[in-house]
């Protein structure tokens, strides 16, 4: 008896439908990953599929992701400064990461000792993540832009107010029960 041979087409492992699989897989993959809540291991592959999500246009880095104008067109800085030199320039960071955008625009929806809480722990974050100098303070500015809305009789500008988080030293419980 003569074993018939497999066509050469069909036994390859790489056929049309099964790479069309691997990089479905892949695909969805990296998009899974990319909306995990921010960790470790977030941190430690976003290197390897960073680079898909911007060649492919997905990832939307800093204010790009406002398609349209809202009536709150909040813009988010950071503000170093030294308090021992007032004559010093500020610097300013721009808050383009995503997710730290994400964070910090949820900050002024929340009640006002939620947003203590909640600034503090990211000025305490950004604080170690920027390595600054032991004299060195940080603040979280909210600035809102000036909109002129069109349904506005006579287009009077919308001013909206600006909003300071500062991160201020922990106050201590008193001692003794006073």
């Amino acid at each position: 008896m003569v074993k018939e041979q497999p066509k050469a087409k069909e036994s390859l492992i790489f056929n049309r439908r099964n790479v069309i699989t691997v990089l479905l897989l892949l695909h969805f993959t990296v998009l899974l990953i990319n909306n995990l809540p921010h960790t470790p291991f977030t941190l430690k592959v976003q290197d390897l599929y960073l680079w898909y999500m911007n060649l492919t246009g997905q990832y939307q880095s800093g204010w790009g992701m406002y398609g349209t104008v809202t009536r709150q067109n909040d813009h988010y800085q950071l503000k170093v400064y030294n308090p021992d030199n007032p004559d010093q320039e500020y610097r300013f960071y721009e808050i383009e990461n995503a997710r730290e955008l994400y964070f910090v625009e949820t900050i002024p929806t929340k009640i006002p000792v939620i947003q203590d809480y909640l600034s503090r722990a990211f000025l305490t974050y950004k604080q170690k993540d920027l390595n600054l100098e032991e004299n060195e303070k940080i603040e979280l500015h909210r600035n809102s832009v000036t909109i002129v809305l069109k349904d506005q009789p006579n287009d009077i500008p919308t001013h909206l107010p600006a909003l300071i988080w500062p991160l201020e030293p922990e106050e201590e419980a008193p001692k003794g029960g006073q």
